[in-house]
């Protein structure tokens, strides 16, 4: 293999000495990066046209592309993100000469990024199925970690179009698992609330990976149906599938399924007020998180024990799990979860009388307005109508909680939803509309109520 990359590697010299192909420079992770002339390419893809057969262009095409996935998979391994299983079609992987272990993954997808999505396209439009649901999911977590939702949603969507067209079920349930994440959590609902569509979608999922006999992808659906139950008040059946999430996880050894599965047990247990229990899922998937090497899902596990800890009275515990967090998404770059850090360190700073709540407040506003994090635009809103309340300042908490209470009817998080509208009763009380407070707070208890008959 060596001495064919030293071969390639003489004829690129000579393409480039003709004039055939140009250096264009060195790329995020340290490579050279060469292309053809434009001419030159144009000129070579006439000819293909018109002088290789279909099938050989494609058999060409799909070695190529193959090369492409068994280097994107094996640096995709190292990337840290969500603690899905791995599951992988049965594309072809050529043996490829892989990037020096110098190289560090995240700069290698930033180098390879619109190569890797072109590909991904072609497999699409060429009907490599196969290939194409590979690679995307190799993409994932790199999506997930620099904030690419659009493109994430975009390749996923295009390559389940290419596996129903295939009749390929497990490509397509594997891209649906990832598309459920973003259009949950990342896009703003045109119809109906963002909870319904997730509680059909995850239900759904659940279904095609059982009909395929995939354990491991029911677990990560299980957990899925469990935070959507959650979210429409109903814990005891979500207590229920995030006990079937886990012991399919540890049935299979899918540690991180394990991590996500006690997640959503705690936040099932969180809702219910009983936190004591939550703490004790998250302290177990915070091992797991870390047993599997993943920082991307410890720091989401320990922005939970923030919160958890802080709802718990344990305010000094809480502000240590915060902030080793916030480290750990400051070391990656990773906006989402700082966006939610920020939010739980407000709320914690407004407790204790911190003036830096307002600032990390904001903070957090502003990179959720960037991303399109609806769930987390409402949060932030809502503490920064809580540190106009409390700043005495009504008229200005009533705006941001008007706006907060508007997003969480969008997002059908029915608990989060009527606190909102119970501390905007509030503002609009200390503004002097006793009418309008009157009004949202029986909203309020309407929910709550409906929420405890649920229970």
């Amino acid at each position: 293999m060596l001495e064919e990359a030293a071969d390639a590697a003489g004829l690129l010299e000579s393409l480039v000495d003709a004039q055939l192909v140009a250096v264009s420079g060195v790329d995020a992770a340290g490579q050279l990066r060469y292309r053809f002339h434009d001419l030159v390419r144009l000129y070579a893809r006439e000819r293909a046209d018109v002088e290789d057969p279909p099938g050989d262009r494609i058999e060409v095409l799909g070695s190529g592309f193959g090369g492409w996935l068994a280097i994107a998979e094996r640096m995709a391994a190292r990337v840290p993100g969500p603690c899905y299983a791995a599951i992988s079609g049965s594309a072809p992987r050529p043996a490829v000469e892989l990037p020096p272990d110098d190289v560090e993954p995240l700069a290698w997808f930033d180098a390879e990024r619109s190569a890797l999505l072109s590909v991904v396209r072609q497999a699409c439009a060429l009907d490599l199925d196969e290939l194409a649901f590979d690679l995307a999911g190799c993409l994932e977590k790199y999506f997930d970690i620099r904030g690419m939702y659009g493109d994430w949603s975009a390749i996923n969507r295009l390559v389940i179009e290419a596996c129903r067209r295939s009749g390929n079920l497990l490509g397509e349930a594997v891209m649906l698992r990832g598309l459920i994440d973003v259009v949950t959590w990342n896009s703003t609902p045109d119809v109906g609330d963002a909870t319904t569509r997730f509680h059909a979608d995850a239900f759904r999922l659940l279904d095609m990976f059982a009909e395929l006999g995939e354990r491991r992808g029911m677990s990560d659906a299980a957990v899925m149906c469990s935070w959507a139950l959650t979210a429409r008040g109903a814990q005891a059946e979500a207590l229920e599938y995030g006990e079937r999430a886990l012991r399919l996880a540890e049935e299979t050894d899918h540690l991180g399924g394990q991590a996500r599965a006690h997640v959503a047990l705690a936040v099932a247990l969180a809702e219910s007020r009983d936190v004591a229990r939550a703490i004790g899922h998250l302290d177990a998937a915070l091992a797991a998180a870390r047993a599997l090497g993943n920082p991307r899902y410890e720091t989401a596990v320990l922005q939970f024990l923030g919160i958890a800890y802080r709802e718990a009275g344990e305010l000094e515990t809480s502000a240590r799990m915060l902030d080793e967090s916030l480290a750990i998404s400051r070391r990656y770059h990773d906006v989402y979860t700082e966006v939610l850090t920020m939010v739980a360190l407000a709320r914690l700073y407004l407790r204790q009388g911190d003036p830096r709540a307002r600032e990390a407040a904001e903070t957090s506003l502003a990179l959720g307005r960037e991303f399109n994090m609806s769930h987390h635009i409402a949060d932030a809103l809502g503490a920064l109508g809580e540190i106009e309340l409390v700043a005495g300042r009504p008229a200005q908490a009533v705006s941001y909680l008007e706006q907060s209470v508007a997003i969480w009817r969008t997002r059908g998080w029915l608990s989060f939803l009527a606190l909102a509208l119970h501390v905007l009763g509030g503002a609009y009380e200390a503004n002097g509309d006793a009418p309008s407070a009157a009004r949202v707070r029986g909203e309020a208890q309407e929910i709550m109520s409906s929420l405890r008959a649920g229970r």
